[in-house]
């Protein structure tokens, strides 16, 4: 039966040790807000970044939709997930948006795609609420590749249906500058330069990946 809801593996803990130091680095002695999706996964990998910058609990955000696409399931079907009391009882958490059955309980199938896409708009959404009104410095966010494309499509004002992928490694960084006057800036995506070769496996595979997922695109040629 396979796991629902895994934690991170041997090599997810040292890669999860990197990309802290890294971000230590640049962000010691900011005010900082850290976002995960409620999958143990992005958690472990939040609190990784969060503790060594001595977050709070009010500090380290749980939102309830940036979950992964598909949702929680396992071998007998879909699950509800963990209920807002039962994050913040077992992790330094504060819970935003997670729904009272648990943050999957609105599904009793596997999520769409179209269905996720809506899912990031609302996040992107609440993500620009919480930038105009907190007085931190940066937010830092430990999500899930597949769902996180979809979120950056909105900071670059690129449509669902343009064949697009930015391929996340785990662990990989993707940084916007924003500024409230003139929206969003991207300063570089899916870096993973602070992780050694021993400790990134994906990137030899990632090119297959890369080309099976975006469609071959023919240019339209309109004669003036």
């Amino acid at each position: 039966r396979r796991q629902s809801d895994p934690g991170l593996s041997d090599i997810g803990l040292k890669q999860v040790e990197r990309v802290g130091e890294r971000l230590r680095a640049v962000y010691q002695g900011q005010e900082n807000i850290f976002v995960t999706s409620p999958l143990r996964r992005a958690i472990l990998t939040m609190l990784g970044i969060a503790k060594p910058l001595g977050a709070t609990r009010e500090q380290c955000l749980c939102h309830g939709g940036s979950y992964e696409l598909g949702g929680l399931r396992d071998t007998a079907g879909v699950l509800p997930g963990a209920t807002a009391e039962q994050l913040e009882a077992e992790w330094p958490v504060t819970c935003h948006h997670v729904l009272p059955g648990g943050w999957n309980s609105d599904h009793d199938k596997r999520e769409t795609r179209a269905e996720a896409n809506i899912r990031a708009t609302k996040f992107f959404l609440w993500l620009c609420d919480l930038l105009r009104t907190t007085k931190a410095n940066n937010i830092i966010v430990a999500t899930h590749g597949d769902f996180m494309n979809s979120v950056i499509r909105h900071f670059m004002g690129i449509s669902p249906a343009t064949p697009m992928v930015l391929c996340h490694f785990n662990t990989s960084v993707t940084t916007f500058l924003w500024q409230p006057d003139r929206g969003f800036m991207m300063l570089y995506a899916c870096d993973t330069s602070h992780l050694p070769a021993e400790l990134n496996p994906e990137q030899e595979r990632q090119p297959e990946r890369w080309f099976s997922l975006v469609p071959p695109v023919r240019p339209k040629l309109q004669q003036v």
